[in-house]
């Protein structure tokens, strides 16, 4: 065992003696630990899977997104307001914007799951120039009507390439029937379908784009922009921001959804955690009479308890390097594959947390039952058993 020699050397005959008992008791040692794994390594999988899915996802918002202000338009983007956008000193581009979520009904996409694609909606002509996605066949500007933009790993998967058609279920479950005009090269795991402003929109609850996204002209600075933006759209109920506003607002999002998950991890740690407690409780409780004995033989109450300490910090420290190595399962593949890195992204101090709030509840549901177990006389610990 790694721990013999540090606990011997640091616990003296008290450290002995739990070592001597842990080797005994293997058997409620194992049932003592696995929940401690799991509580560890439940923990850590899921916390670090979900920072660096929401790292990762902002990155790609963050690389597709060219465009330098938005205009926000609660009440939708009409006509006339793109006209004004699109018109205004110092903007070289300007793209409606509307997000949604379609269903790939014909051919059959296996490959999707319950939530579908995401999809963009964007203006025709302007599309280019305020997303970056690399188009690698087609044209964008090509975006209008009934017509489709797919990601290459989509096309693929569907057979299917520029000028053959889609059946798609849109926002409010209404089908249409798409032409492929463009293929597009978008970072893997975050692929979305593009399609004109106008047609993902009217299928959504507002029936208009929310946002419009305005790319500067050539030697144009923020503030520049921002003051022509903000005459063009003077009397409009719109707001206008600049591209970090854009980006606060995908991280709020983003941190809205992930504060669901936490919640759900948090019910699993829960009852992970009650297990642990319950399991050492127990298994601490009904050592009264062996406490006993040990006493009769000459040692203290201090030296039982702090063997008891010593056996449930062996305990907690097997279960956080069981716990580590199980979430390194889950945490290695998916970073390699999300971010090239086997570190997912997040702080250190999320995992110190775990490690010590583990440590803690090992140290706790040991010393307190032990505690009480050792209130009464030697004498009558061992008369009365277990």
């Amino acid at each position: 065992m790694l721990l013999h020699a540090p606990v011997r050397l640091l616990g003296g005959v008290t450290g002995w003696l739990a070592l001597a008992n842990t080797r005994a008791a293997a058997t409620k040692v194992s049932g003592a630990v696995t929940p401690i794994m799991l509580a560890v390594g439940i923990a850590t999988a899921n916390i670090y899977l979900q920072t660096t899915t929401q790292a990762v996802s902002q990155q790609a918002f963050t690389e597709d997104l060219r465009a330098d202000a938005v205009v926000a338009a609660p009440a939708g983007v009409s006509p006339e307001l793109l006209r004004r956008v699109q018109a205004a000193p110092g903007v070289a581009a300007a793209s409606e914007y509307v997000t949604s979520t379609v269903f790939v009904t014909a051919p059959y996409d296996d490959s999707q799951d319950d939530d579908g694609h995401a999809a963009l909606g964007l203006t025709a002509g302007s599309a280019a120039q305020t997303t970056s996605a690399k188009v690698t066949a087609g044209s964008l500007d090509a975006l209008t009507g009934d017509a489709v933009a797919l990601p290459a790993t989509v096309a693929t998967q569907l057979h299917r390439g520029v000028g053959d058609v889609v059946t798609l279920r849109l926002g409010d479950g209404h089908e249409v029937t798409t032409r492929v005009v463009a293929l597009v090269d978008q970072r893997a795991g975050f692929e979305t379908l593009l399609f004109p402003a106008g047609l993902l929109a009217a299928h959504t609850t507002a029936g208009l784009a929310p946002q419009v996204l305005v790319r500067a002209a050539h030697g144009v600075d923020q503030a520049r922009l921002t003051a022509s933006l903000t005459t063009a759209t003077a009397g409009q109920p719109v707001s206008v921001g600049d591209r970090e506003s854009l980006l606060a607002a995908h991280a709020t999002g983003d941190a809205v959804g992930a504060w669901v998950n936490y919640l759900m991890i948090g019910m699993i740690i829960g009852y992970t955690v009650i297990s642990v407690v319950n399991t050492l409780v127990m298994a601490t409780a009904r050592r009264r009479r062996e406490f006993g004995l040990q006493r009769l033989g000459g040692f203290t109450r201090m030296q039982v308890l702090r063997m008891a300490g010593v056996e449930g910090g062996l305990i907690a420290t097997i279960g956080v390097v069981l716990g580590t190595v199980v979430s390194a399962g889950a945490i290695v593949p998916f970073c390699l594959v999300a971010t090239g890195s086997p570190l997912p992204t997040g702080p250190i101090g999320i995992y110190l947390t775990v490690v010590a709030t583990a440590t803690v509840l090992a140290l706790v549901a040991s010393l307190v039952p032990a505690w009480v177990a050792t209130r009464a006389r030697p004498v009558t610990a061992v008369a009365l058993g277990e």
